[in-house]
């Protein structure tokens, strides 16, 4: 029993013994009133620890310290599974989470290998006719073409761009592609001031801008128009792209073109769950006379 400070030790225990023991219990000391202050598990522990004893030898035949022993040992082995466990889930859900984002930039980069060569050879093609036919126009395209193909492969490097440099982006594709299709393609970028500066993943909205003219826009008879609308909304910011070409297809994908397309797509939503998790969406909307709305949704 504790007396002043001291609690009972074994006979014949060495001087280290005492010493260890005592140190244990001495912050417990001054409460009396309980019979076996945790300070003597503690003292038992330490000693255990430095001399490496037996737990019987240590604590001798008293069933009160055996059990009081036992039970805060097991709750210390507890503990450290507990926080061996949490620090393993985290580097576990930290290893998950970069797998998930380089699966993600690789099929960006994938994305960028087959949308690219179809702009690219069409815009080509256009340029040979104009060199001839209206070199200044062939020039304005060659300048747009720069900027686009230099903030594409920007964009392949960053993870991050703001929506002034992805209009920017835009503009310079639909400059093309307006020379491209002539008075068949008609464009309005709206991005107020205020959300310029707003940080999204690159490359977001160029596969819905091109899915919107290559599905809907390219094979409609006639003119039509696409228009990319930026708005603040309540916890975020929508941005919506709308287009009057042929509307969304009741059939299943069936070409390489299709199947382009539904990669964008996806793409699209990998990546903002990737990156926002449920606080991000992508929808498709049909419009009314014709053509789609892809409205993305991003939390502030």
């Amino acid at each position: 029993m504790c007396r002043h400070g001291v609690h009972r030790v074994r006979r014949g225990a060495g001087p280290l013994w005492t010493a260890a023991a005592n140190a244990g219990a001495a912050p417990l000391a001054s409460d009396r009133r309980d019979r076996h202050p945790d300070g003597v598990l503690r003292g038992h522990l330490v000693a255990l620890l430095i001399l490496g004893e037996p737990i019987g030898r240590v604590v001798g035949h008293d069933s009160d310290y055996m059990v009081a022993f036992a039970f805060g040992l097991v709750l210390a082995m507890f503990v450290l599974y507990v926080a061996a466990t949490r620090d393993q889930l985290a580097k576990e859900a930290v290893a998950r989470s970069d797998a998930q984002r380089l699966a993600t930039e690789s099929e960006l980069r994938l994305l960028r290998a087959q949308l690219e060569p179809h702009m690219l050879f069409n815009t080509l093609a256009t340029l040979r006719s104009l060199v001839d036919e209206d070199p200044r126009q062939a020039e304005r395209m060659i300048d747009q073409l720069i900027v686009y193909l230099r903030s594409t492969h920007a964009a392949s490097r960053d993870e991050v761009t703001t929506l002034q440099s992805e209009f920017a982006q835009l503009r310079a594709y639909l400059d093309i592609m307006s020379l491209r299709m002539g008075p068949r393609l008609a464009y309005r970028l709206d991005l107020p001031a205020e959300l310029e500066r707003i940080a999204i993943p690159p490359m977001l909205l160029q596969p819905l801008v091109e899915n919107a003219i290559r599905h809907g826009l390219e094979p409609k008879l006639g003119a039509g128009g696409v228009e990319v609308l930026a708005r603040s909304i309540e916890g975020g910011i929508e941005v919506a792209v709308d287009d009057s070409g042929l509307g969304l297809s009741p059939h299943p994908p069936a070409s390489g073109g299709d199947e382009v397309c539904g990669a964008g797509l996806k793409n699209v939503r990998d990546r903002l769950q990737t990156r926002y998790g449920l606080r991000a969406s992508l929808s498709l909307q049909a419009r009314s006379p014709c053509g789609v709305r892809a409205v993305v949704r991003i939390p502030s």
